[in-house]
């Protein structure tokens, strides 16, 4: 989580939310730079996902309802790796 609030409201709210970690005490700037940290590297995996299904698409080997669960996967990944990478700057 990232937040301009003191450590203490932020770790407050945190806990409440169960998230793991969190930045507080941050400018607009700071959130930004943690964020594209993150995006980007979100960026790559969900390309790499899109890319294997429009293969297997092409091919005639993946159907809607399986692009569908990709994408469904692919944000899952996203988020579990943000929160991984949040946890390691801590």
């Amino acid at each position: 989580m990232l937040t301009d609030d003191n450590a203490r409201a932020g770790g407050a709210v945190a806990n409440v939310l169960g998230c793991d970690s969190f930045h507080a005490d941050l400018l607009p700037e700071e959130k930004v730079s943690i964020f594209e940290k993150l995006n980007s590297q979100n960026i790559i995996l969900a390309f790499a996902v899109k890319g294997i299904f429009i293969v297997f698409g092409t091919m005639g080997m993946a159907s809607m309802w399986e692009a569908v669960f990709a994408d469904m996967g692919t944000a899952l990944l996203a988020v579990a790796n943000s929160t991984r990478i949040i946890s390691k700057l801590n």
